[in-house]
């Protein structure tokens, strides 16, 4: 699970109503461009994007993948600024397939604002008879390309049911968190997070009552008071009430550490069993309920993942479980 939330699981979870917590499995300017493409969203998916240069050549069409074009940019990757592109149609019609992009590609490519919703976009492209349409950050200088928008996924988007209202912030975008460690490099990470809008950060450890989470929790709520703090892994009572006394606005339960407590308890079991209609890991989190809701906090389930768990009702209004599960794949997959 290290690297399932990227920018099309971030998109979906926010579509849905929820948020996603941007992996650290990566270079602070990688996760810093998941983030920035993630915000840049206002529509329920995100395509795969192909890049190239124009002095490439399109030797076969498998470099196009799923995707009806290539984009050109000058670097070949989309922090660069776009130049065109090549449709898979036209490149078919090629008489010379080893000819360089540069020679044939379309100089005067269609776009949209990022910041256009759904309906906008499919109205634009049913007026205008438009295959497929990129959808531009104008934020940035270069109009980095974020998005890109078919036919096909403006008649499969009207087909489905109606999503309910999507986790949006105070600027209107989509809320997006990150993930980072307790090492003294994470709070470089922490400052370029920041910057790209960040409305969450997990301070992720398998144990998550430690004095290196306790000095990042410190050094977060200190340097951005604006920034909620979700800290963990924690399993027991005391470890919980010992970040909230940090000023943890959540807490993450479950994860490795979960696992290995209940191994100890039940060393002949999966870790998994269920006992009366409710999990180990789910018990856990009954029992963490109580010094979170006397402290008005959140808390957020690691482990509740697979399809064979069952959901329980609690009775706390501010008892948040995120299931980084089957819903939000499906989304994140259309």
């Amino acid at each position: 699970m290290d690297t399932v939330t990227e920018t099309s699981m971030a998109v979906a979870m926010a579509a849905l109503g929820g948020i996603g917590m941007v992996h650290y499995n990566n270079t602070i300017s990688q996760q810093a461009s998941i983030i920035r493409a993630a915000k840049s969203h206002k529509i329920p998916f995100s395509a795969d994007l192909i890049f190239a240069t124009p002095s490439d050549s399109i030797h076969s069409a498998d470099e196009f993948a799923n995707s009806p074009c290539i984009f050109v940019t000058e670097s070949g990757n989309k922090q660069s600024k776009l130049l065109g592109h090549v449709s898979k149609s036209d490149w078919k019609n090629l008489s010379n397939k080893e000819a360089r992009i540069s020679a044939y590609m379309n100089t005067s490519p269609v776009t949209l604002p990022s910041s256009y919703d759904f309906n906008d976009v499919a109205g634009y492209m049913a007026s205008k008879k438009l295959d497929f349409v990129a959808l531009v950050n104008e934020e940035e200088e270069n109009g980095e390309v974020v998005n890109l928008v078919t036919s096909a996924d403006t008649e499969r988007i009207k087909g489905l049911p109606k999503l309910g209202l999507p986790s949006l912030g105070e600027d209107g975008k989509f809320l997006v968190g990150a993930a980072v460690g307790t090492r003294e490099s994470d709070k470089e990470r922490l400052e370029h997070l920041v910057k790209e809008g960040i409305n969450a950060v997990v301070i992720d450890s398998s144990q998550g009552n430690s004095l290196y989470q306790i000095n990042m929790i410190k050094h977060v709520k200190h340097t951005y008071p604006h920034l909620d703090v979700i800290g963990g892994n924690v399993v027991t009572n005391y470890q919980a009430e010992n970040l909230i006394k940090q000023g943890v606005d959540g807490l993450r339960v479950g994860g490795n550490v979960v696992t290995a407590f209940f191994r100890i308890l039940v060393p002949r079991e999966p870790s998994r069993v269920i006992r009366n209609g409710i999990t180990p890991d789910s018990a856990m989190i009954l029992r963490l309920s109580i010094p979170v809701f006397m402290s008005n906090l959140s808390l957020y389930a690691a482990c509740l993942c697979i399809s064979g768990d069952p959901v329980c009702s609690f009775p706390t209004k501010n008892f948040v479980v995120f299931f980084t599960t089957y819903v939000a794949a499906l989304v994140a997959e259309m």
